[in-house]
């Protein structure tokens, strides 16, 4: 709710108003009319500063407890200071400082109820606001918690009266809409970030938090400690919220929640002190001990954690307090103070309770506490002095005050917004050396400073404790005073073991900060600790032995010392060698390959289908990869090329020109390569590693496309086939050359039928694994044999058992070189004497069953054929024509035996 500031006529009604709000309903429902007008301590003036302080603890259902010998403390230091600058003539030097203090508890209700006696106004509707001056009031001096700092700013910004607390750090009075409220100490976000910087120091990994329910506070100190922890890596396993009436089982709650953890040894606590000191009363109570507490000066500064009812608890804690040093002068103040002549109400109350005495009684009280007195115990009290020392300052200014003249003593409530201006302009240096100066939201300008106290025993197994200062914190700056031994030798805070790489961490339930560590997988990995997953390796790379990293796989390649390689090897050199041997039987034999001229090329296309099988044996490249998709079709398509136009000058008896022979090989070589480098452009075939369950990386050309390449070329293949087919279809029953034509349409019967099965093989095979390319390069040897068995084994066969049907090309070589003869002269007639040989082998082999000649004159009227001359008698006439020619002609010859 945001509040508008009154205007000076409406100052009394809005007063009297929130007067008959305060004084019923809840408010009056909860407090007795004595809590809500608790005594007083007052000292007149002629300025007076209002001081409000939680003289008495709070307890669990609203009452008030005993004296709280801090805000005791604080309260002295205010009349402290007070005294001193009454007496200094350099500041305020004719006017006198007076004071009205009021007890809060720490209940902001009751805060905001007695605040309303530092209103000029307040008489006009409660004579029980009345103080016995009618001095005004300058400026307020307090609250220390922070709910009733928050309520109470509203208050005095609504009346625009200057308020400057002690103690009081919540981030929300640094908001605009508290115009008229500063502080002397720094804001909460530097004390988090503090208690984060000692939890990165000593190494705590995860913590508990416990804060208090209340919004000025507790709500916003949790988000802030919760981002500030989790941008240092420190995990908050339990966060729980509570409050000063929370019931037995809430706390055991929290406790058995705490208990579940049982690596985690620090709990930070964020709370007022009257609600943090149920807090651990409650905890003793159910046993959680043997932690170490975080603390915020909130609560740190209690003197009530030394005392045997709570430290048990918070044995070896560690607190924060502002940097502070100790006045002795102060302390000197407080021995002199004697309750029979203090007008103080408050210090009869503590020292009463204290030394168990009554004034003005059987039972007179000691002038003197004991020396070991809360009361006496030194607490960092700075922050009250220079709130005291800021507001004079600022009056001094206000007042326009000089060492000649004085000050203006004539103060109203309209100065106050001249005061506030003039505070925030001060600047000086506290009683402890510190540079106090503000900024324009009231928050103090000098960086944090803390000294990061331990609550340690007194002696071994005590039972009560004393502080030490065991670190300083300077504006993030971390400063180790005294090594922190701990009552344990397990310093250590976290929640789960941390997961070794190999490892990662599956949480418990719904907490981050707690977890099992899990085995990676046999195939995946984790190098760093706590990590959150595992990863999988790359395709060429396998776990390591303890799945913290990756190692490489041995890379596999098709070489001679695979079986595949051998395979391949043996496949293709075997293909070699039997080509080879037939062709060079043929030749031997002095017996074309094959019908037409191309024979010879023929074979050399078909070793090129064996030895392309070899390129697989290359290490695979992106180039090599290209070059071997591209070679080993290539082969298969030269060889196919040349039987169908070996098929088409059969057909036509040998009379096919060299211009439509060149047509054919060009228009079919061609359009293999048009299909190549659209394969080549689109998708061309890549290097790529195929790891096995065995972890074994395989590099292998694999084409990357939706439809592969090879597939294409294949079918194409396959095409071809089937054209040579439909060409040699009726040269089946051609008996010249041994019934080649048969044997060229069934090689293209038989060639088209394995690669339309290669291809099917091809698709269903997995990519990679050397699987495709072992299947290419053994096709393309299969091809091979294909085409040497179905065109050369044949002839083998004829030479053997029909040699007179593989003749009609030796014939043919015999009429060449006899033209030759006898165009240049007789010096040729040995090479003619060879073919005639040949033609006289060839005779005998058509006459089987009678003499070739009987005589020389007329052999050719008393031969008689036999069924094997009948069957090719073209060839025989052939030989016959030939023989007469040589006899007639060639007389060096005509003796020759036959």
């Amino acid at each position: 709710m945001t509040f508008t500031r009154a205007t000076p006529h409406l100052e009394p009604l809005l007063v009297c108003l929130l007067f008959m709000i305060l004084s019923s309903g809840e408010v009056q429902d909860v407090h007795t009319q004595d809590e809500l007008y608790p005594a007083s301590f007052y000292r007149p003036g002629d300025l007076l500063l209002g001081g409000l302080f939680d003289i008495h603890f709070l307890l669990a259902g609203g009452e008030a407890g005993a004296v709280n010998p801090l805000s005791l403390q604080w309260m002295y230091a205010m009349v402290y200071e007070v005294e001193r600058l009454n007496n200094r003539t350099d500041i305020l030097p004719n006017v006198t400082l007076g004071f009205a203090i009021r007890d809060t508890r720490g209940d902001s209700s009751i805060a905001v109820y007695n605040s309303l006696a530092f209103i000029s106004t307040a008489t006009e509707c409660d004579s029980s606001q009345v103080t016995p001056s009618s001095s005004p009031f300058a400026a307020v001096i307090g609250p220390r918690t922070n709910t009733a700092a928050v309520d109470t700013a509203n208050l005095f910004d609504l009346f625009e009266l200057p308020q400057v607390s002690y103690a009081a750090s919540s981030t929300i009075l640094s908001q605009s809409q508290y115009g008229y409220f500063l502080r002397t100490v720094p804001t909460l976000d530097d004390q988090i970030r503090a208690l984060i910087d000692v939890i990165v120091h000593y190494n705590w990994t995860t913590v508990v938090l416990l804060y208090s329910e209340d919004f000025a506070l507790g709500f916003s100190a949790k988000e802030t400690f919760l981002a500030e922890a989790a941008e240092k890596g420190i995990c908050v396993a339990v966060s729980r919220g509570f409050r000063i009436d929370s019931s037995a089982e809430e706390i055991l709650h929290i406790g058995n929640e705490i208990r579940k953890y049982g690596n985690i040894r620090v709990i930070v606590g964020i709370a007022e002190e009257s609600a943090m000191l149920e807090l651990l009363s409650q905890f003793l109570r159910i046993g959680i001990i043997g932690y170490v507490w975080l603390g915020t000066d909130t609560w740190a500064l209690s003197t009530r954690l030394g005392e045997t009812e709570i430290f048990p608890v918070v044995r070896n804690m560690l607190g924060i307090a502002s940097h502070s040093v100790p006045s002795a002068d102060f302390y000197d103040f407080l021995r002199r103070i004697n309750p029979s002549s203090s007008e103080d109400p408050f210090i009869a109350e503590y020292w009463m309770s204290t030394t168990n005495c009554s004034l003005g009684s059987t039972s007179p009280c000691d002038d003197t506490l004991p020396s070991n007195d809360a009361f006496y115990v030194a607490i960092p009290v700075d922050s009250v002095f220079n709130a005291v020392g800021a507001t004079a300052r600022g009056l001094h200014d206000a007042l326009n005050c000089s060492s000649e003249h004085g000050c203006n003593k004539e103060y109203t409530s309209s100065d106050n917004p001249k005061l506030l201006s003039a505070i925030l302009d001060i600047s000086f240096t506290s009683q402890s050396g510190s540079m106090v100066s503000f900024q324009s939201n009231g928050d103090l300008r000098t960086p944090a400073r803390y000294d990061i106290r331990k609550l340690s025993a007194v002696e071994d197994n005590s039972t009560s404790g004393n502080w030490e200062t065991v670190l300083e914190w300077n504006d993030g700056d971390l400063l180790e005073l005294i090594p922190a031994l701990w009552a344990d030798s397990n310093s250590l805070s976290f929640c789960s073991i941390p997961c070794t790489p190999g490892q990662y961490r599956t949480k418990i339930a719904l907490n981050e900060c707690c977890w099992n560590c899990t085995q990676c997988a046999d195939d995946a990995y984790s190098q760093t600790a706590n990590a959150a997953s595992c990863a999988q390796c790359p395709p060429d790379q396998t776990v390591n032995s303890d799945g913290s990293g990756c190692l490489d796989i041995p890379h596999l390649y098709i070489d001679v010392t695979m079986a595949t390689g051998i395979s391949i090897i043996a496949f293709g050199a075997t293909g070699l060698l039997c080509s080879f041997i037939v062709y060079f039987v043929l030749v031997i034999k002095r017996v074309k390959p094959m019908y037409s001229n191309y024979g010879s090329i023929l074979f050399v296309a078909i070793c090129a289908c064996f030895g392309t099988s070899f390129l697989c044996l290359i290490k695979p490249t992106d180039l090599s990869c290209a070059i071997i998709a591209t070679l080993q079709p290539l082969s298969v398509t030269l060889v196919t090329s040349f039987m169908i136009v070996a098929g088409h000058s059969q057909y036509h008896d040998g009379k096919t020109s060299k211009k439509t022979t060149v047509l054919w090989i060009t228009t079919i070589v061609g359009v293999h390569v048009v299909v190549v480098v659209l394969w080549m452009t689109t998708a061309p075939p890549e290097s790529r590693v195929s790891v096995s369950s065995a972890d074994q990386a395989f590099v292998d050309c694999v084409n990357p496309g939706v439809l592969p390449g090879e597939v294409l070329l294949i079918c194409y293949h396959i095409i071809l086939d089937a054209v040579g087919a439909i060409l040699s279809h009726s040269l089946r029953r051609d008996k010249r050359y041994f019934y080649e034509g048969k044997f060229l349409f069934y090689t293209f019967v038989v060639h088209g039928m394995f690669w339309s099965a290669v291809s099917v093989t091809f698709l269903i095979v997995p990519v990679g694994y050397h699987v495709r390319t072992h299947l290419l390069s053994e096709s393309v040897s299969v091809a091979g044999f294909i085409y040497t068995g179905g065109l050369f084994v044949p002839k083998l066969y004829a030479l053997k058992y029909k040699p007179h049907m593989l003749r009609h090309c030796t014939v043919e070589r015999a009429k060449q070189v006899w033209k030759f003869k006898r165009k240049s002269g007789s010096k040729h007639s040995a090479r003619l004497r060879v073919y005639l040989r040949g033609c006289q082998q060839t005779i005998r082999a058509l006459k089987e069953e009678t003499d070739f000649i009987n005589n020389h004159n007329d052999y050719l009227k008393n031969m008689q054929f036999s069924d094997i001359i009948r069957q090719d008698y073209c060839l025989f006439s052939n030989l016959r024509d030939l023989y007469i020619d040589v006899m007639m002609t060639s007389p060096t010859v005509s003796g020759t035996s036959l």
